[in-house]
């Protein structure tokens, strides 16, 4: 039992002895103040005056340049995008309106279906496109579970 004390003491001391023993105790006024006083210095110092800009720079800016306004690229995925999640919306409301089971619900239903295979190879160059990806996987996950 002495021993593990002993052991234990050696350690505390050992670790204390590592960490510097000393321990120095700043109150956030005095911070405080330090910041303050170094402020102080850095204002009171006086800038130099600038230097005049050479005249030899003003021709160069007097040159006007024209801006096409050009027309952002609009990415070819994103009306494909947006015609499969208006096709998958129109599955799912069909898909609620076949349960009425009339004819005319009935024939767009089977309509829309006929029309999945076409859709879902439409997709297929931007399945991969991280800007669509989770767009296209949730409007298939509601198509997918009309039929």
């Amino acid at each position: 039992m002495k021993i593990k004390h002993l052991l234990l003491g050696a350690a505390i001391v050992a670790l204390m002895a590592s960490c510097g023993g000393k321990t120095t105790e700043t109150t956030t006024e005095s911070v405080a103040e330090t910041v303050a006083e170094q402020v102080e210095e850095t204002i009171t110092e006086e800038v130099p005056a600038a230097e005049p800009v050479a005249q030899t720079a003003a021709p160069a800016a007097k040159k006007t340049t024209t801006v096409k306004e050009t027309k952002p690229a609009v990415d070819p995925c994103e009306a494909v995008v947006k015609n499969y999640e208006k096709w998958s919306d129109q599955l799912v409301a069909a898909n609620k309106a076949k349960e009425q089971k009339t004819g005319a619900a009935l024939k767009e239903y089977a309509m829309l279906v006929k029309q999945a295979s076409a859709m879902h190879s439409s997709i297929e160059n931007c399945k991969n496109n991280p800007d669509y990806k989770t767009r296209i996987a949730n409007a298939m996950i509601a198509a997918k579970k009309c039929y």
